[in-house]
């Protein structure tokens, strides 16, 4: 494994040895310790082998060695414990006292060596470790919950924390890497930022039933302008949408009522106290009796781009690529259901 074969130089890091000392007496434990940053791998594996076979021509042969190559592995090897580790001649290979010693050692580093590469591989695959996912709270009941459902499903050894904030927060969470994923609308001002399209989200208007609006068959923002509107406080995507219509109008946007959660905004709407811009996706998690749910025109038409967004530069597990493409597979599927 390429891996493996990386690694094959490296010096043997210290605290693996630690868990390995009790097969040592005291003092020759503190030397090897000592001694042990100059060992490696190739070397260990060209010990061991030549404990499994006791030859050095067929201890060649196992590791992919010429024995000349071998021979000076194992000479390297004995050079830095300061003692033979095999009794040899030109017929028989033995091990040593110190060997015989050393081989248990040797097996046990080389079992945390392999556990230890197997258990980043599991990180390296995704099939473990974490993923921090801050959300704009209006995903909550569109694609979301299923995409996450079939992650928990597919990676239960993966730890993952989801935060619901606004998208404003989300956006500064992944930049200061609070979070791998950020789930929101797509921004301008992102140039330190990769964003992936996941879904196009139309917005539409939800009024009282008894309301003016509700017998019209769309809406423009003309109608909005002679209603009370009720909308969430400044940060949200949808938030952003509005203001800038509103700007682009030459006008301030200036709610008859700003709240900070969805289920305030619904209560006066249903009251007949205005009406509320809200993303398609997100109602169908309400209970509309009472509501009615109105489009805007063709004209008009605003809508959000909902992404997947990640630091740029940031090196990404395999986690956070791999819930992202199950983001875009349960956003198609939600799409097409609406």
């Amino acid at each position: 494994m390429k891996l493996v074969s990386d690694m094959d130089s490296i010096n043997i890091v210290g605290a693996i040895v630690v868990k390995c000392l009790s097969f040592l007496n005291f003092h020759f434990s503190i030397y090897l310790f000592i001694q042990v940053m100059n060992i490696t791998l190739r070397q260990l594996d060209a010990f061991l082998a030549v404990t499994r076979t006791l030859s050095f021509s067929k201890a060649a042969d196992l590791v992919h060695l010429s024995q000349p190559a071998l021979s000076a592995n194992i000479r390297r090897l004995e050079e830095t414990i300061g003692a033979r580790l095999f009794d040899r001649d030109t017929r028989t290979v033995a091990l040593s006292p110190i060997g015989i010693e050393f081989a248990a050692v040797a097996a046990s580093l080389m079992e945390n060596v392999d556990s230890g590469l197997a258990h980043i591989q599991r990180f390296v695959s995704g099939e473990r470790g974490t993923l921090a996912l801050a959300v704009a709270p209006s995903l909550a009941g569109s694609f979301l919950p299923a995409a996450i459902a079939a992650f928990r499903k597919e990676r239960p050894g993966v730890e993952l924390t989801l935060y619901d904030v606004l998208a404003d927060n989300a956006v500064e969470m992944v930049r200061n890497r609070s979070v791998d994923l950020a789930l929101t609308a797509w921004r301008d001002d992102a140039d330190d930022l990769v964003q992936q399209e996941v879904m196009i989200d139309d917005l539409v208007v939800l009024c009282s039933a008894s309301h003016p609006l509700a017998s019209k068959r769309s809406i423009d923002w003309d109608d909005l302008r002679n209603t009370g509107h009720i909308a969430k406080k400044g940060g949200s995507g949808v938030r952003h949408i509005i203001d800038e219509a509103y700007l682009q109008r030459g006008e301030v946007f200036r709610p008859a009522f700003e709240v900070d959660n969805v289920g305030t905004m619904l209560g006066l709407i249903l009251a007949g106290l205005g009406c509320g811009v809200f993303p398609r996706s997100s109602t169908v998690s309400f209970n509309l009796n009472g509501l009615a749910v109105k489009p805007f025109t063709r004209a008009v038409r605003p809508r959000r781009r909902i992404c997947t967004v990640t630091l740029r530069g940031r090196s990404l597990n395999a986690s956070t690529a791999h819930f992202s493409e199950l983001c875009r597979k349960h956003a198609d599927r939600h799409s097409r259901r609406r």
